[in-house]
């Protein structure tokens, strides 16, 4: 009981970021449309130029302006407040955005810059508070970060599906705006009352910033960011991912059982023997789980589920533990900063990625050829990375 209660703030920020994302993805790709749509459709009728231009802005500033505000929540904020700040501008950016229609219809460009605001504010703090709120704990801490990627995508894959449902049923789009302020809304409730019970609360969290290899161990989760974004894109291009609810709810539910009782069970042998039990274990569960969940009733072929469970184990652990150790290995004063690279190399490389293929034509072949070798220096990479980091991690 002691241990769930010491958690609970933890778990509620999970909980409240959740909320951000479903918020989020409830209208994110709605926006052209919006934009584009006449108003007997219930858009705003602006012009296909205008919109589309407006909505890459609005896409470039989602990915570079975290990178720009997060100095400013690490020296000037501080990672909860901007966690609140940021709601209340989200709020006012899905309500403008909602209202752009019955007043003056370009005022959605105001809607969005708020929304870009408030995106860069609660994205990087989120990303520090989930790993200081996991304690001194090394297995939390990168615990907190799987289930903090777990959740959150969760949360937006299930917000895409049933706001594509919604407006297929009803083709209203203010209603989805309307929403996500309210759940916005309830987030800052809860942003409000948790900022109110810890703002003079000092956390200890696990940090081995001091340590000779802080650095290089840090540079290096940055560079995984980078790649694995190169590989989750590259994959997506040749495979196809499984569109099922139930798949995607199995496997992070399986993956969640797995790691709490690595967590809470494991605790005599070597750390490095328990990042080898976490990795490899999870890795065969994702490639069983492809091969016979993947489509119901029939076994999956074999070389796209292998590749598709590398694919799963970079996007919902290495990446992940890589987030933890980006944090436990940065200098205190630019945690918001190191958390926002991450996050800035990971979506940098997957545009990267998606424009340079869409521009050059490449074999099959030779697509997966590229692929199986990066993946490949991928895995075998991050088990030299995982073998520097059990040397100088603690419990």
């Amino acid at each position: 009981m002691n241990y769930l209660k010491k958690y609970k703030v933890l778990g509620v920020l999970i909980f409240a970021e959740s909320i951000e994302r479903f918020a989020y993805y409830f209208v994110s790709f709605l926006i052209p449309a919006y934009m584009m749509s006449n108003s007997e459709n219930g858009g705003l009728g602006l012009t296909q130029n205008f919109s589309t231009l407006t909505s890459s802005y609005f896409s470039f500033g989602i990915l570079l302006f975290p990178l720009i505000l997060a100095p400013v929540i690490d020296r000037y904020f501080g990672h909860l407040k901007s966690a609140l700040y940021g709601g209340v501008f989200l709020i006012l950016g899905y309500f403008t955005a909602f209202i752009s229609e019955f007043f003056f219809n370009y005022m959605i460009v105001l809607g969005l810059i708020l929304l870009m605001l408030g995106t860069s504010l609660v994205k990087p703090a989120f990303s520090v508070l989930v790993g200081k709120y996991a304690g001194t704990s090394y297995k939390l801490q990168e615990f907190s970060y799987v289930l903090y990627i777990i959740f959150v995508s969760i949360s937006s894959i299930l917000s895409a599906y049933l706001s594509a449902k919604f407006l297929n049923e009803l083709l209203q789009f203010k209603p989805l705006f309307l929403f996500s302020c309210i759940l916005m809304s309830c987030y800052t409730f809860i942003l409000a009352f948790v900022y109110r019970k810890e703002k003079n609360v000092k956390v200890n969290y696990c940090s081995g910033f001091k340590f000779k290899q802080s650095n290089s161990i840090m540079i290096q989760s940055l560079l995984f960011c980078l790649l694995i974004g190169v590989s989750v894109s590259l994959s997506g291009r040749i495979f196809t991912y499984p569109n099922q609810i139930s798949f995607w709810l199995i496997s992070f539910l399986c993956v969640f059982i797995l790691l709490i009782l690595f967590v809470a069970k494991i605790k005599l042998i070597s750390k490095l023997k328990y990042y080898f039990i976490v990795i490899f274990s999870i890795l065969i569960f994702y490639v069983l789980n492809n091969l016979f969940l993947r489509e119901l009733g029939t076994i999956s072929p074999s070389i796209p589920s292998v590749f598709s469970g590398f694919d799963m184990l970079n996007n919902f652990l290495i990446f992940p533990f890589c987030l933890a150790f980006i944090l436990r290995y940065s200098p205190p004063k630019a945690l918001a900063t190191m958390q926002a690279l991450a996050f800035f190399l990971f979506s940098l490389s997957t545009l990267l990625v998606k424009n340079f293929l869409a521009q050059y034509t490449f074999a099959p072949s030779t697509q997966l050829i590229f692929l199986a070798l990066l993946t490949l220096g991928i895995f075998l990479s991050f088990l030299k990375l995982i073998n520097s980091v059990a040397k100088h991690s603690y419990s």
